[in-house]
């Protein structure tokens, strides 16, 4: 009995809709008999373009960053510079009812928990924030067209997966549930520091928009959306092609937000101090966090505002060679609303046993330059599935070097 052949659509095919890393399609248009399936999926990945593993992550863990470790990833900047971190950790469940089999037709039910966060930056803000602004004596650090996004979002989805021919459909519709989320985008700033540091002029006009920190436990709501998935693929007699389109979608969040609209110059020479015996009644006893942050960001009005899901859009083409041992993949993906260059792979596929797949993929754009992966399946005798692979491997080596990261891992059973 060939168990490749009758448990591959309905794992294999949802977990191409809801992995990160590239897929096999040709495994798709597999007839199978089991009328369930189960599965969980997590995903954790990032990458830059400039921002070197080892930078990131002794920041995130709060260790001692050395001027090396800030030098490696100064060497790479660009004048715009990008950074993304996306975690996913989700489960699905299959079926196809006893009266759709004909009809080769079965539909799916799935929750997710993701993490987004996305970064825009220019050098000179780099080198502002990781080495102070000495630098820039006499000249301007400039800013301008640096973004965040971040959000932390739960998706609940349905979905219908039919088969026509050599063709293959899926539509997902659902609903997100917000959880945080911050997006700042400064459209113009510029820090100048005089000669021997005697003043600094700020020049800063900005929008702030995030939601309720008091409120941003896991079972908060502070946003509510809808989103749809879409996927396309047909066979040929030796090649697959295939095109999704993940997250097209929306959350509006609540009326406890808060956004921010601001633009200001600041001009900062020092404080006077007249008597430093009694420092504590000088005028400068009078400052404080908030009055300076209203001066300089302004004040946080209430209300609700709507961000766009980073859509996926993902097109990949597989070649079968003669005896079915090898193929070879190429796509391209592109995400929108965040500052992300097309990505474009290349991946060659080894079927080691029929059910047991190797394949290697390199890859280029995206937040990060090139990188190389690994991708292991394997499917049990049991009904079991097993997935796990890195688009990372060079940066798993060679962390001072590198700046993309990560791993991902499905497991999956059919009924």
């Amino acid at each position: 009995m060939n168990l490749f052949k009758n448990i591959s659509l309905p794992i294999l095919l949802i977990i191409s809709l809801i992995s990160k890393a590239q897929n096999s399609d040709d495994v798709l248009y597999k007839y199978m008999d089991s009328t369930s399936a189960i599965f969980m999926n997590f995903n954790i990945e990032s990458n830059s373009n400039a921002m070197t593993n080892e930078l990131l992550n002794k920041y995130i863990d709060n260790y001692y960053i050395s001027d090396i470790v800030k030098d490696n990833a100064k060497e790479k900047l660009s004048d715009i510079n990008r950074l993304g971190i996306d975690i996913e950790a989700s489960a699905i469940y299959y079926h196809r009812p006893e009266k759709w089999k004909q009809k080769e037709m079965g539909y799916y039910l799935g929750i997710k928990d993701r993490y987004q966060f996305d970064l825009k930056f220019t050098a000179d803000l780099f080198k502002l924030f990781f080495y102070g602004n000495k630098q820039f004596e006499n000249n301007n650090a400039k800013l301008s067209d640096s973004r965040l996004y971040y959000t932390r979002f739960q998706q609940f989805e349905f979905g219908i997966i039919k088969k026509i021919g050599n063709s293959v459909f899926n539509f997902g519709i659902g609903i997100n549930k917000g959880q945080q989320n911050q997006t700042l985008n400064i459209e113009r700033s510029n820090l100048f520091t005089s000669e021997g540091g005697e003043y600094i002029n700020f020049d800063l006009k900005y929008k702030y928009r995030y939601t309720d920190s008091t409120r941003n436990s896991y079972g908060d709501i502070n946003g509510i959306g809808a989103f749809t998935d879409l996927y396309f693929s047909h066979k040929f007699k030796n090649s697959v092609i295939s095109i999704s389109a993940k997250d097209i979608g929306f959350i509006v969040w609540s009326e406890s937000s808060y956004h921010i609209e601001n633009e200001n110059q600041w001009h900062f020479d020092g404080i006077n101090v007249n008597d430093i015996i009694h420092i504590a009644d000088n005028s400068f006893n009078s400052l404080s966090k908030d009055s300076v942050r209203k001066n300089i960001l302004g004040i946080p009005e209430k209300g609700n505002y709507i961000t766009m899901l980073p859509a996926t859009i993902n097109i990949n083409y597989c070649y079968n060679f003669s005896g079915n041992k090898w193929s070879i993949e190429t796509g391209l993906r592109q995400k929108f609303f965040i500052y992300y260059l097309p990505l474009i792979y290349l991946s060659p596929v080894y079927r080691l046993t029929n059910n047991f797949i190797i394949k290697g993929t390199v890859s280029y754009g995206g937040y990060g330059n090139l990188n190389a992966g690994i991708d292991l399946s394997k499917i049990f005798r049991n009904g079991f599935y097993l997935r796990a692979g890195s688009n990372y491997i060079n940066g798993l080596i060679l962390p001072g070097n590198n700046s993309g990261q990560g791993a991902y891992i499905s497991i999956g059973k059919a009924f």
